[in-house]
């Protein structure tokens, strides 16, 4: 009896095992199911999304087309921006996105901004190497900057895609007799001014002609003016190209200059001085009015940066410069004191103040202003006009006295601005407080060498305001002073 009692226990334990091992393997394909159904759901939560979102992007594309079709190319701008930021990261999305870019293109050409239109065609080739359209377009911006090699570049690339197109075939036609020209033109009397010690230099470094053109003028681009005028055309025949090339100058820094000059461009200059023959080189180490004449008008308006000497400067010599420079960003005025109009107290407007308020007008893309030493008779009014004209403005700088009103402009007219220099410059503690308060987005401050700032340099209203700035200057002399000014993230 004992025995089948212990035989009947070992069947129900062993019958409640089952039904735990068969509650448990449930409970675990149930929990399964349940993950799989959920992954499912939120698939179909993404992809109807992504539906929309594709949707979206058609419809706002479209949107960009009526307004061109319209004339209104900013306008259509805006849509096709508005349309890439809706186009979801899919595989069907490639080809609106790509359409967008080349369209956006499009309306540079129109607008006549080649340059733009060049990065917009180089996005949507890089979302669609097969986008024959933006291939077209490039080639078109690039031939109307005279890029002509670049231009051809791209028709032939054209052909390579569509061996049909007539216009890419007809646009090389013309396009390779004006390359060869502008190659040409390039060494003009400069093959008979070297001399025979020239001529055995130039074949000791033969095989600097075969070195990369973009490689080239990456480097030439680093070198500064003063070398890449001087003394880099005179080293062999493809560097006198290259240096000619309007890429080298996106960068005009006349600031440093030195007084040694190569031998060989001395020896060239004096038997064949061509475009320099007024530029009075070697004779001081600030730059001539020709000299940056020769620069500007070599960078072939594509110049972002210009950095002026702590030299004066003439308001015509200005003015030439940056009437040449429609792409500016950065504009640096070490120096530049004018003179007051008005010679009986009443101060009007100096020569200084009237210039820059006719240059902003030519500088709609300007990011980064800095005045430095330089003294306005009406800051506010320069200040405004800085507002209307120049909508990317990220960086200002300028030593005056900031008086109530101008603190008062300055957050007025630039709530958004990320660099502030006020180096040298009079700021009463309450005009800073007003400034930090109503610029909130202030990345880096300069304050250093100002009067009156000392007295809050532990006022507890100055620390929280400050806070949230990366970089406060407050520096009592000018060590690393450019280090950080001329390194600032633009």
């Amino acid at each position: 009896m004992e025995g089948i009692r212990r035989e009947s226990r070992a069947e129900r334990d062993d019958s409640e095992e089952i039904k735990r091992e068969h509650v448990k393997s449930t409970s675990e394909s149930e929990k399964e199911e349940e993950e799989e159904e959920e992954s499912l759901k939120k698939d179909k939560e993404l992809l109807k999304q992504q539906q929309k979102d594709l949707a979206q992007t058609n419809y706002t594309k479209d949107k960009g087309n009526q307004l061109f079709v319209a004339g209104k190319f900013e306008d259509a701008l805006a849509m096709y921006e508005l349309a890439l930021y809706f186009a979801p990261e899919i595989p069907s999305s490639v080809e609106v996105r790509s359409v967008c870019h080349s369209n956006r293109a499009v309306c540079f050409l129109k607008q006549k901004k080649y340059e733009e239109a060049i990065k917009e065609c180089t996005k949507a080739l890089e979302i669609n190497a097969k986008n024959v359209r933006a291939l077209i377009q490039r080639g078109e911006a690039h031939e109307k900057l005279k890029y002509f090699d670049e231009a051809i570049a791209d028709m032939k690339k054209t052909m390579e895609l569509d061996p049909s197109n007539e216009q890419a075939r007809k646009s090389i036609q013309l396009l390779e007799p004006l390359a060869a020209e502008k190659s040409e033109k390039m060494m003009p009397e400069m093959q008979g001014s070297f001399t025979s010690m020239e001529s055995s230099r130039l074949i000791e470094v033969r095989n600097w002609e075969g070195l990369n053109k973009g490689c080239l003028i990456n480097i030439f681009g680093r070198v500064g003016l003063e070398c890449l005028i001087l003394d880099v055309p005179f080293v062999c025949k493809s560097w006198y190209k290259v240096s000619h090339d309007p890429h080298c100058y996106k960068v005009l820094d006349f600031q440093f200059m030195s007084l040694k000059r190569s031998p060989w461009a001395i020896t060239v200059l004096q038997k064949k001085p061509y475009e320099l023959r007024d530029a009075n080189f070697p004779i001081a180490a600030t730059p001539s009015p020709q000299f940056m004449k020769i620069a500007v008008n070599r960078s072939g308006g594509l110049a972002t940066e210009v950095v002026f000497h702590t030299c004066l400067l003439r308001d015509n010599i200005l003015e030439y410069i940056l009437g040449r420079c429609p792409a500016l960003k950065i504009l640096t005025l070490p120096e530049w004191k004018g003179y007051a109009i008005s010679g009986r107290g009443d101060y009007a407007l100096r020569e200084n103040d009237q210039c820059l308020l006719k240059m902003m007008s030519k500088l709609p893309n300007l990011e980064s202003l800095i005045t430095l030493n330089i003294e306005l008779n009406n800051l506010r009014q320069v200040l405004k006009q800085i507002h209307i004209h120049c909508k990317n403005l990220v960086s200002l700088g300028f030593q005056d006295y900031v008086s109530d009103d101008i603190a008062s402009a300055i957050v007025t007219f630039f709530p958004n601005i990320k660099h502030l220099v006020l180096r040298g410059s009079v700021v009463p503690l309450a005009n800073l407080k007003i400034i930090l308060s109503g610029c909130r987005k202030l990345e880096l401050l300069d304050v250093s060498r100002c009067i009156g700032i000392d007295e809050g340099e532990n006022d507890s209203e100055i620390a929280k305001l400050t806070s949230h700035i990366k970089t406060v200057a407050r520096m009592t002399d000018l060590e690393h002073y450019e280090d950080y000014l001329y390194n600032m993230c633009f």
